[in-house]
C-alpha cells in the first residue's frame, strides 16, 4: 500500500505541524501524533510479538520515548521513519528481554490484512500455521515481513529503518518471503 506523493507531502506537513506544537508543550498536538500512529505501531508490535497486553505496552513505550526525544527530532518530513525505528530498537529490545512464545492472537487481528504475502487463496484454516510460522522466523525476516506487508512501506521507506539499502531490504524480503513458505511446504522449490 503506497500513498501518492502528494498524499505523503501532506502527511509529512501535518506531522511537522504536530510535532512543532508538541516540543511548545501542546498536549493535544502530541495527542495528535498519537491518534495518528497507534493503531499502526500497534499492528505492528502484534505481528512482532503476538501478545496483545505486550503490543499494547510497546506502543506506550515508544510513544514515552518519542516525547523524551522529540526536542531533538531533526529528520524534517520523515517522522514516520523516525517513529518506526523507534519501534524497531523498541521491538528488538523485548525480544532480547523475552523468549520466544507460541502465538496467543490471530495476526489478522492487526489493522490491515497480511494474508497476502504468503499466498492469496490461503485458506482461513490455514491461517494458525502461518502465524506459527511467522513467529518462528528470524526477528529480522519478521520484521521487514511485517513492515513491508502489514505497514504497506516500500523498500525505500524500510531501508533507513533496519540501516540497510533499498535493494538489501528486497533481498531481505525475498529470504524472508522464501524461508516462510519453506515452513509452510509452499514453495514451489521443494516440490
Amino acid at each position: 500500500m503506497t500513498t501518492s506523493p502528494l498524499a505523503a507531502d501532506a502527511d509529512d506537513r501535518r506531522d511537522e505541524a504536530l510535532i512543532r506544537a508538541a516540543r511548545q508543550g501542546d498536549a493535544d498536538a502530541f495527542r495528535g501524533l498519537y491518534q495518528r500512529y497507534a493503531r499502526r505501531l500497534y499492528a505492528f508490535f502484534l505481528g512482532y510479538t503476538a501478545d496483545p497486553a505486550l503490543a499494547e505496552e510497546l506502543v506506550n513505550d515508544t510513544f514515552v520515548r518519542v516525547w523524551r526525544a522529540l526536542a531533538r527530532y531533526q529528520e524534517e518530513g520523515h517522522f514516520q521513519a523516525w517513529l518506526f525505528r523507534i519501534a524497531r530498537n523498541i521491538a528488538t529490545d523485548a525480544h532480547r528481554r523475552r523468549q520466544r512464545r507460541p502465538p496467543e492472537v490471530p495476526l489478522e487481528d492487526a489493522t490491515r490484512d497480511p494474508r497476502g504475502f504468503v499466498e492469496p487463496a490461503l485458506p482461513d484454516e490455514r491461517w494458525p500455521e502461518v502465524e506459527a510460522a511467522l513467529q518462528s522466523l528470524p526477528p529480522d525476516y519478521r520484521l521487514v515481513l511485517l513492515l513491508r506487508f502489514v505497514e504497506g512501506l516500500s523498500p525505500a521507506e524500510i531501508a533507513p529503518l533496519l540501516d540497510r539499502s533499498p535493494e538489501a531490504v528486497r533481498v531481505l524480503q525475498f529470504r524472508a518471503l522464501r524461508a516462510l513458505r519453506r515452513r509452510l511446504g509452499t514453495d514451489p522449490r521443494d516440490a
